[in-house]
């Protein structure tokens, strides 16, 4: 069970560095992230990507979209919807998780892992 729950935590702080390299590389701003796939079924993962990414995360409650959204454009191919504008018109459903947790923890909980990381790449 513990191997799990570190298994998790990774996932996030790996997402976090990823995306805290696209920030600087790109300077832009992140508000928000759109998520699907196996993972999302973890509500936990999901609260503390959150948490220590700090952004909202718009969570599909459609877990896998790639096989949606082949059929999505087979069918614009196929001339069952007239543009991409009506494919955006198809409900989104999804389930949105906004940071809980205080800047201050989440920023300890991060410079931890940091440092872990550190130490492995010395």
């Amino acid at each position: 069970i513990l191997n799990d729950f570190s298994d998790h935590l990774g996932i996030a702080y790996q997402i976090k560095d990823v995306l805290d390299f696209m920030v600087a590389s790109a300077d832009i701003r992140l508000r928000k992230m759109f998520c699907d796939g196996g993972a999302t079924n973890n509500n936990f993962l999901m609260q503390f990507i959150s948490d220590i990414t700090g952004l909202d995360l718009n969570v599909s409650n459609t877990f896998e979209l790639s096989p949606l959204g082949a059929a999505y454009f087979g069918a614009l191919g196929m001339g069952k919807y007239s543009g991409i504008n009506d494919l955006e018109a198809i409900s989104n459903d999804f389930s949105t998780f906004s940071p809980k947790m205080p800047k201050l923890a989440s920023a300890k909980l991060y410079s931890g892992w940091k440092e872990a990381v550190s130490r492995v790449l010395d």
